[in-house]
């Protein structure tokens, strides 16, 4: 006998609408997915003698380690579900090219079809488990991120995902948060560490600032690895799947490295790595964020329309610091519909920015052509005007000669009068 299905619960309609009404460009993330620390810069098959370390919502316990990119695909899937309203079948459709898109695989060809199915395979077996005790036994109950999937290599088709049941229900017990997709993109693409720790911090309260240590408190006891019953967050460089590099110092120099990604493309934040006061040894991640309208004032913006044109031809990438600023550049020298109708033009090319900068240097070339065939035409008369000057020096030359004084008659009495009548 199967179980009836459940309606969705107003909690649920309101995420959905609320999703809906960012507009496409946001991404749902589930909180527990943000703050477990499951996600790796490279995939590894759990074996039965690791120990596992029960930090965070979700513990994986069996199957292949999911990466960072494994979490923007399956964000792309959750808010699909999400947008439809949370439906009890659990199915998403999708196509190929969308979760490429995801994963930052523009323009790989036919890898993009192995890469995605890659995702989805690990998606569908890496296990999660959910442990609850009671101080004499124990329940667990453990499943996969997907329950299945099917993907088709033919170019446009529609395919099929379905999000575990079991998964599903713990995930929704936990708040979501909303992430704007051309950041996280933009921050992939630049550094996979640096993305995900921009998701997590999306997902933290930070009011104006916070503090986070990288590494366990040397202070407090460690049992089998497992972090002190009432610590807030979990370590930094566990929570990046980076705990396990030999040397410390390493492990400083990359979070910090992430940390500057970070601030150069979301610039709400101001993150800086420092060692800590009270714990020899440990270093801290000090974080302050501004409100959006906050970092909006502080960063002068660029033309609407060069704006509107360029989400149009990158739609999932947010301009740089640097680009905003040739981009101001470039309007500045050129004006806004040059600048526009190029980035237009552009649509559909792997790189619509490096278009727009090779259209501005062909613009600086015509335009310093222009400038050397002016010089050139008024340069061309100075031939004639030499040739005006000496004849006019001769002519005074036989006037003189001509002369019982030794006085010129009829001819210009200086160069200064020679050249006021050529003029």
């Amino acid at each position: 006998m199967t179980e009836a299905l459940q309606p969705v619960s107003p909690d649920l309609l309101e995420r959905s609408r609320r999703l809906i009404g960012l507009g496409p460009r946001t991404l749902g993330q589930d909180l527990a997915l943000a703050r477990s620390p499951i996600w790796h810069l490279v995939s590894r098959t759990l074996q039965p003698g690791d120990l596992v370390n029960p930090s965070g919502p979700l513990v994986h316990v069996a199957g292949p380690s999911l990466t960072i990119g494994d979490q923007r695909a399956f964000a792309e899937l959750f808010t699909s579900w999400a947008r439809r309203g949370f439906p009890a079948d659990h199915r998403v459709s999708y196509t190929i090219a969308e979760l490429a898109a995801a994963l930052g695989l523009q323009g790989r060809g036919g890898q993009q079809y192995a890469l995605v199915r890659a995702s989805l395979r690990r998606l569908t077996s890496a296990v999660f488990a959910d442990v609850q005790a009671d101080g004499l036994y124990e329940k667990e109950a453990g499943a996969a991120l997907l329950a299945d999937y099917e993907a088709r290599s033919r170019p446009g088709a529609r395919c099929t995902a379905r999000i575990n049941e079991r998964t599903a229900r713990t995930l929704l017990r936990y708040p979501m948060t909303y992430l704007d997709a051309p950041t996280w993109d933009d921050i992939m693409a630049r550094d996979l560490l640096a993305a995900r720790l921009w998701v997590w911090l999306e997902g933290e309260r930070i009011r104006d600032e916070w503090r986070w240590s990288l590494f366990p408190d040397g202070r407090e006891p460690v049992v089998m690895g497992l972090q002190p019953q009432g610590r807030r967050t979990t370590p930094i460089a566990h929570l990046l799947t980076i705990d396990s590099w030999s040397r410390r110092r390493k492990i400083v120099e990359r979070v910090r490295a992430a940390c500057t990604v970070v601030s150069a493309v979301d610039h709400r934040y101001d993150l800086t790595v420092e060692a800590a006061i009270s714990d020899r040894g440990n270093y801290v991640l000090h974080c302050r964020r501004s409100s959006p309208a906050a970092a909006a004032a502080s960063d002068i913006q660029i033309a609407p329309e060069v704006g509107a044109a360029w989400h149009a031809t990158s739609p999932r990438r947010r301009p740089s610091a640097k680009q905003l600023e040739i981009l101001r550049g470039l309007v500045a020298e050129w004006g806004v519909t040059p600048v526009v109708d190029t980035l237009s033009a552009a649509a559909g090319a792997a790189d619509p920015f490096a278009e727009l900068l090779d259209a501005a240097a062909l613009w600086r070339d015509r335009r310093e052509s222009a400038w050397e065939e002016s010089k050139a035409d008024e340069n061309s008369t100075a031939p004639d005007v030499l040739q005006k000057i000496r004849e006019g020096v001769v002519r005074r030359a036989a006037a003189v000669s001509a002369s019982p004084t030794g006085e010129a008659r009829g001819g210009p009495a200086s160069i200064g009068e020679l050249l006021g009548k050529l003029r």
